[in-house]
């Protein structure tokens, strides 16, 4: 395929490989748990726990609950990094 006088490569397929999977959702923090809970058809909407609700304006909210971020990250990366992050 030509565009002017700029010539483009076939694509080359590259390999793929998933050396595992991790999931942390308002349904679970691992797979197995969140996709037993979708299984089960439950919703992750909730109570939003973290911020106030009469300080933003909110539509649905999914809150994951109960994680910790020091567990995983270290307690001093945990405290760098905002919540998004840590997610």
């Amino acid at each position: 395929m030509q565009n002017g006088s700029t010539k483009h490569k076939q694509s080359v397929a590259h390999r793929v490989v998933i050396t595992g999977m991790g999931v942390i959702t308002p349904l679970g923090h691992n797979v197995p748990d969140t996709w037993a809970a979708i299984k089960a058809g439950k919703s992750g909407t909730g109570d939003f726990v973290v911020l106030n609700k009469g300080e933003h304006e909110m539509g649905t909210i999914c809150e994951v609950k109960d994680f910790d971020a020091d567990a995983h990250l270290g307690r001093r990366d945990a405290r760098r990094r905002d919540r998004f992050q840590q997610l």
